[in-house]
């Protein structure tokens, strides 16, 4: 099990949060009224876990990694992701919801929504060793080197990459 320390400057430079198809939630009072109401229910109607994961991530919720868990994923023929290519307009709208969201709590925190890379790699740092080696998270100093590897890295690490 790994407690993570604060994530808003990496949320904010890599649009991404620490999760996957089988994340479990759960939410102090302050941190819930903190992120709800959200006005944009219908952009997430069947992925409220990233409103409820990008919003803790970008208000600087401390999270916890807790792999015995072992909470499966149900796969069913009404599932809306698993097994089902993403088109490119599809691709669109979830990267024009995802910008609405940053926006929307960055300016509801009156934080920018670009983050430094100081802060992005000084927040990588701070990550246990052992959950970068478990995920395969670069350097920190990939960071410096651009987003599009961080953004490789983090997609292959997620499954989106093909």
């Amino acid at each position: 099990d790994v407690a993570l320390p604060c994530t808003s400057a990496l949320a904010r430079r890599c649009k991404w949060w620490f999760c996957g198809p089988t994340t479990c939630i759960a939410l102090t009072g302050r941190l819930y009224r903190e992120i709800f109401p959200y006005p944009f229910e219908a952009d997430w109607r069947i992925r409220a876990d990233d409103v409820i994961g990008f919003g803790a991530s970008l208000l600087g919720a401390r999270k916890l990694f807790i792999p015995s868990l072992r909470i499966g994923y149900r796969v069913h023929g009404a599932n809306h992701h698993f097994g089902r290519a993403q088109s490119p307009q599809a691709e669109v709208r979830r990267r024009h919801h995802l910008d609405r969201l940053f926006g929307w709590y960055c300016a509801r925190q009156h934080i920018s929504v670009e983050a430094s890379v100081r802060a992005a790699v000084a927040e990588h740092r701070l990550l246990p060793d052992r959950f970068k080696a478990r995920f395969n998270l670069q350097k920190s100093k990939g960071l410096l080197q651009g987003r599009r590897l961080l953004l490789f890295k983090l997609k292959r690490l997620l499954g989106l990459h093909r």
